[in-house]
């Protein structure tokens, strides 16, 4: 798509964890798609990946300790479209 001259692309990276193998309560689910998300946007290849257990070491400590969460990360936001140019 272009606007104004810029060409415009969109993309997604979606991370998947499955209950109750990936986890057993709501924070470690969270967590643990969090991770699989991450693992999704550093891939060339992948936009979506499957939590597996082998990455919790190694990206959890890439990332540093947890935030603390201020919002649902169930939330999809759009924007609405801008107004046509006249």
């Amino acid at each position: 798509m272009r606007l104004d001259g810029f060409d415009l692309t969109t993309g997604a990276s979606i991370g998947i964890a499955i209950f109750p193998g990936d986890g057993a309560h709501r924070d470690q689910l969270v967590s643990n798609t969090d991770l699989a998300m991450y693992r999704a946007k550093g891939s060339l290849s992948e936009s979506i990946c499957f939590y597996e257990s082998r990455m919790d070491e190694a990206e959890r400590e890439r990332r540093g300790p947890p935030s603390p969460r201020t919002s649902s990360c169930w939330t999809i936001r759009c924007r609405p479209p801008l107004p046509a140019a006249r």
